[in-house]
């Protein structure tokens, strides 16, 4: 499914506030509930796979071939171990660790009915 770059703020959203291109590094908004995670994930992703790159929360890993199907499994074990919680096998999709984003909705979805 592809993300249209160009697309405006939510309805009622503050003006200002962080959309879903904006870089993840580190400067979240406290306010988004993945905003930490995601700043962990993408710490995570740049410092092991693309020491030279600045990620984007909606950019595609796999299609700017950032990561790979070995790189999944070394980030499974990465989320596993830092978020205490368990990614089951049918939850490892593409869908699912497309992007930055995904992936912080994923393990804070789990957080929630794990915590």
């Amino acid at each position: 499914m592809a993300i249209d770059s160009t697309s405006t703020p939510e309805p009622g959203a503050p003006q200002g506030a962080p959309s879903e291109q904006a870089p993840v590094n580190g400067a979240g908004d406290p306010d988004r509930g993945s905003s930490k995670i995601a700043d962990t994930i993408s710490s995570y992703v740049v410092k092991q796979f693309a020491p030279d790159k600045r990620l984007m929360r909606d950019e595609s890993l796999f299609d700017h071939g950032i990561i790979d199907s070995l790189s999944v499994v070394e980030l499974v074990l990465f989320l596993e171990d830092s978020f205490k919680i368990r990614v089951a096998p049918y939850e490892i999709t593409r869908e699912n660790f497309e992007t930055v984003g995904a992936i912080a909705s994923l393990v804070a979805g789990k957080r929630g009915r794990e915590d």
